[in-house]
């Protein structure tokens, strides 16, 4: 029905993608890129642990190589808050980004 709308008004082909195919698709990209997210942190992480000189996967193996149990949870713990505080910062550019999405999504279920 918006393809048809769109054409009835003779959107441009720029218009209809930013307006129509975008923003349908929206909600869809930015769940695949939270995923992504997620996904990248643990790849970035395992990668160093196995293949770098530097960083905070290979500074956990070292410490636990040399018994530093202490450190080593602290890395873990501190590799944990990243995480999260990668993740609230998604939450917010998502809730930001798709202020739109949430507010139609609300309004659909409470008049149910």
């Amino acid at each position: 029905m918006l393809r048809d709308t769109a054409a009835c008004y003779r959107f441009r082909t720029r218009t209809r993608l930013a307006t129509l195919i975008l923003r349908g698709a929206s909600p869809q990209i930015m769940a695949g890129a939270r995923q992504a997210l997620s996904i990248a942190i643990i790849l970035m992480v395992i990668s160093e642990m196995f293949a770098a000189s530097n960083g905070l996967g290979f500074t956990i193996i070292q410490f636990q190589r040399s018994f530093a149990l202490p450190q080593m949870w602290s890395g873990i713990i501190l590799l944990g808050l990243i995480g999260v505080a990668l993740s609230l910062l998604f939450r917010f550019v998502e809730t930001r980004v798709l202020a739109w999405y949430f507010g139609q999504r609300n309004t659909q279920h409470s008049g149910a």
